[in-house]
């Protein structure tokens, strides 16, 4: 609702409190859809057509406050969508655009002034992304089927080594034999970058793997290690 907070610092020091103490709370806007905090910042991708990206100052947890914000779309009605932070950049993702990319690349060394020369990079997807990790120089994402390329490709695989000379590369996405009406979702790197968890969602007929473990080695040739089908409520 308008007017009230959607972002929260909450006390987890005691996970065994059955009412976990909220210590602050925000209120960004729209409502946020992804956060990451490094350092003394908390870094959110808000779903707002023209602050896709909030930088909040995190420092005190108990009064915690908005540094700045980023419109990163001249047009379209996208908004922010996930977020992932590595090295003072943030990678940033939207819902699917009307016009532009859905995919940025942001220099945030200085969490307090941004403007749109801080953006670096950016990558038209034409769909939604979900999720996104980075590791070692490839961008991983998460995305609905685009419902263009001849085949599912719900695992993006991005080349993002060199986007601060503003170069963005596709490498081979990873496909599996599915229906388009399951969508990625979630993703999660082991430490070493050589194996990839992600996850599906949507509706789901004839028990098809929701939980993939990938071996990304090479990123360009992403390999199967295993996957499971795991029951939800949209199986159909």
């Amino acid at each position: 609702a308008g007017n009230k907070p959607d972002f929260y610092i909450v006390d987890i020091s005691d996970p065994t409190v059955s009412d976990l103490p909220i210590l602050s709370s925000l209120e960004t806007g729209p409502g946020t859809s992804g956060v990451h905090v490094a350092a003394e910042y908390a870094y959110i991708s808000n779903i707002s057509t023209t602050n896709q990206l909030q930088i909040v100052d995190v420092s005190d947890p108990l009064a915690p406050f908005i540094t700045d914000t980023l419109d990163v779309t001249s047009a379209g009605t996208a908004v922010g969508n996930s977020i992932f932070y590595f090295n003072r950049r943030v990678y940033l993702g939207l819902t699917k655009s009307s016009a532009g990319p859905e995919f940025f690349v942001i220099d945030v060394s200085d969490p307090t002034n941004l403007s749109a020369s801080s953006i670096k990079a950016s990558y038209e997807t034409n769909t939604a992304i979900n999720s996104i990790i980075v590791k070692n120089g490839i961008a991983y994402l998460a995305v609905p089927d685009d419902d263009v390329s001849a085949s599912p490709e719900q695992l993006r695989v991005l080349d993002v080594s060199q986007a601060d000379s503003g170069i963005i590369a596709e490498l081979n996405p990873y496909s599996y034999p599915n229906p388009a009406t399951m969508s990625g979702q979630a993703l999660f790197i082991s430490k070493d970058g050589k194996t990839l968890y992600f996850g599906r969602g949507g509706a789901n007929p004839a028990n098809n793997p929701g939980f993939f473990v990938l071996n990304v080695t090479d990123p360009n040739n992403i390999l199967l290690t295993s996957s499971k089908y795991i029951p939800t409520g949209n199986d159909i």
